[in-house]
């Protein structure tokens, strides 16, 4: 066992508030270290012992961090896909998955009808881009109203649908609608 978890303890330390983004050769352990980024900051995990005997534990000040911020755990790993249509139908269904999580959302005393309204038509299977597009962002703020809280986004396999494709034409397509859903409008 090798104790990583000072991993967390260098991202807070560099911005507590910034993206990261760790590139490493296939089996390094990427996902590994998302699932442990996720295992110490969701609050779904509110509770748990998993860190008490880690490194990361001997360091109080991190405590505020812990099971603190509802995250967002996207794999965005695709099946062979041969036009972007194909990508669109994987990405709905990625998002169908993503908003599964957070159902409990629907009831929300917090959030408005009209939020609750947007929720649901989000979570099915048959968006638009332009809906796709915006998902993760509009799921962001419910979920960061819904809990006074910043909301932690996890995005595993980041590269997989660019580096699946050897279509130019196609490759653009998708690059062009994640750069969209990356960098959601101000």
């Amino acid at each position: 066992f090798v104790d990583k978890s000072m991993l967390i303890a260098q991202m807070l330390e560099q911005n507590d508030e910034g993206a990261f983004l760790y590139t490493r050769p296939r089996r390094f352990g990427k996902s590994l270290n998302l699932s442990m980024i996720d295992a110490f900051f969701n609050i779904e995990y509110k509770d748990n012992k998993w860190f008490d005997e880690l490194e990361i534990s001997k360091y109080s000040e991190f405590n505020v961090y812990k099971n603190a911020f509802p995250v967002i755990m996207v794999d965005m790993r695709v099946d062979a896909i041969k036009n972007f249509d194909d990508f669109i139908e994987a990405w709905n269904s990625k998002m169908f998955d993503v908003f599964g999580q957070f159902l409990y959302l629907e009831k929300s005393t917090i959030l408005h009808d009209k939020e609750k309204q947007l929720f649901d038509s989000l979570y099915s299977s048959n968006n638009t881009e332009r809906e796709l597009k915006n998902a993760l962002l509009k799921l962001c703020m419910m979920l960061k109203k819904h809990h006074d809280s910043n909301v932690i986004v996890l995005l595993d396999e980041y590269d997989n649908a660019v580096n699946s494709v050897t279509d130019p034409t196609l490759r653009k397509e998708i690059v062009d609608f994640l750069k969209g859903m990356m960098s959601p409008p101000c």
